[in-house]
């Protein structure tokens, strides 16, 4: 039986500070007068962890054991400092852009603090390295979640044959053959921040009362809370084998998988009309299944003296669907052009199907439904010519949408070669992401044209006499 004792520790330190001039524009927004920002940040983070260990032989069994308990508390800091109003020496220059010039100060401070503390216990058994069996149980408690959600019991457990060690087994060329499986369940806190249980108050409004009409300082709730928040959980089922052959030159590993998330914690927007001005609080608003089959081979050739080289292929198909969501009338969330849909994957593009751009007049007049009436009769030459997908006659942004492709692979795949020649090395790595499709949402930042500011340097809009484009007229308002 041994003790052991593991303390860490992080630390990072932050500092930014900014000047703009006026007339500098950030974002479509011009700065009237010269402004100086300046932060800092200070992240702190201490673990310490104590573990028993046992570990003994029994005959043809092995058993061994640990138990073990950890805590780590972070702290996040972050002061920040804005002046305006700075003056330029009689060349134009700003010299002194310190914060103790300008005028107008506006300071914010910041500070964070959470831990989480854990209680762990495992034991493993093997019997003459052909049968082994694990037993697993995690107890995490975290202060990100509200008193009573705050603990979480994550159990699992895997066994595994190795086939190879049977007697009925006799191959030259396979030198290791395991089957095995397992089931286990971890929690997940990373989305949230400290104190979201809790509503958010802002104690600065001012309100007129009485008779004489007096200022009176009050308070509002700008962000919702959800007192019961709790664990985010994933339960994970798992088939695997590993083989090795050819003198263990050949190493294989092949896995199937299927992960249930339950739980899963994300910001739900809410209505203003609710009171709900400061951000969507988050939730545990939704379920999902991922599937998915996982390979690995990796050939070693037999090293010379002075040679030797390995190469690695790797192939990774995964599908996740959304199984449902915090309550039963809910079918489907939309942020922007990604809809996450009841049995579909997250976060798959959802938008109007577009056919060209429309090069004159007579082909907005010609783009009419089944009574004739034009489909867009808003539009001038030079727009875009949408697609009516439900075929009522009508163009709405809502009812036309049509899923044009997933961010989601249908399989990944990769190649690792490595090479070594007396003190001369080689690496190579190849890497392929197959059937998912990209969505250049930036453009409709910076192509949109209903700002004077943020075109791309190569921007080339439709006109009447650049009819040979991709992109729309530009037009403003």
């Amino acid at each position: 039986l041994t003790y052991k004792f593991n303390l860490g520790g992080e630390t990072s330190f932050d500092r930014f500070k900014g000047f703009r001039r006026p007339g500098t524009i950030r974002q479509g927004t011009p700065s009237p007068i010269a402004t100086a920002d300046e932060s800092r940040g200070n992240f702190r983070s201490f673990l310490y962890e104590h573990t028993l260990n046992f570990d003994h032989n029994f005959g043809n069994h092995k058993v061994s054991a640990v138990a073990g308990f950890s805590n780590q508390t972070f702290t996040n800091e972050i002061l920040t400092g804005q002046k305006s109003g700075f003056v330029p020496d009689a060349n134009g220059n700003y010299v002194f852009t310190n914060l103790i010039q300008g005028q107008n100060p506006n300071t914010t401070s910041l500070t964070e603090k959470w831990n989480n503390v854990g209680f762990l216990g495992r034991v493993n058994y093997g019997y003459t390295d052909r049968y082994l069996a694990s037993l697993t149980f995690r107890r995490d408690g975290s202060s990100l979640f509200g008193p009573s959600y705050r603990w979480g019991n994550f159990p699992s457990a895997s066994v595994a044959w190795r086939i190879s060690r049977e007697s009925f087994f006799q191959s030259n060329w396979i030198n290791d053959l395991k089957v095995r499986a397992s089931y286990g369940s971890l929690g997940n806190s990373e989305f949230l921040r400290p104190w979201q249980y809790y509503g958010r108050i802002n104690p600065f409004p001012v309100a007129v009362f009485g008779p004489n009409e007096v200022e009176q300082l009050g308070a509002i709730n700008t962000q919702l809370a959800n007192a019961n928040l709790r664990w985010e959980t994933k339960k994970t089922t798992n088939f695997g084998l590993d083989a090795a052959l050819l003198n263990n030159r050949l190493l294989i590993t092949a896995e199937y998988f299927i992960a249930k998330t339950n739980d899963v914690l994300i910001d739900l927007p809410i209505s203003l009309t609710t009171g709900n001005a400061g951000g969507n609080p988050p939730v545990n608003a939704a379920s999902l299944k991922n599937t998915g089959f996982e390979f690995s081979a990796t050939y070693r050739a037999d090293a010379t003296k002075n040679f030797k080289w390995d190469v690695t292929l790797n192939f990774t198909t995964i599908r996740n669907t959304v199984t449902s969501f915090g309550d039963t009338t809910t079918k489907f969330t939309q942020l922007g052009d990604a809809r996450t849909e009841l049995g579909r994957s997250i976060g798959e593009w959802f938008v109007l199907k577009s056919d060209g751009i429309f090069q004159s007049q007579a082909e907005i007049d010609a783009h009419i439904n089944k009574n004739g009436d034009r489909i867009q009769p808003w539009a001038k030459p030079g727009d875009i010519r949408y697609v009516d997908s439900d075929g009522d006659g009508v163009l709405n942004p809502d009812k036309d949408r049509v899923y044009a492709g997933s961010p989601w692979a249908k399989f990944e795949t990769g190649a690792l070669f490595n090479a070594s020649y007396k003190n001369f090395t080689l690496n190579i790595q190849l890497y392929a992401v197959v059937g998912n499709k990209l969505y250049n949402r930036p453009r409709y930042q910076i192509d949109r044209m209903d700002q004077n500011t943020n075109f791309r340097k190569d921007a080339n809009p439709w006109t009447p006499q650049n009819t040979n484009t991709n992109m729309p007229r530009a037009a403003i308002g």
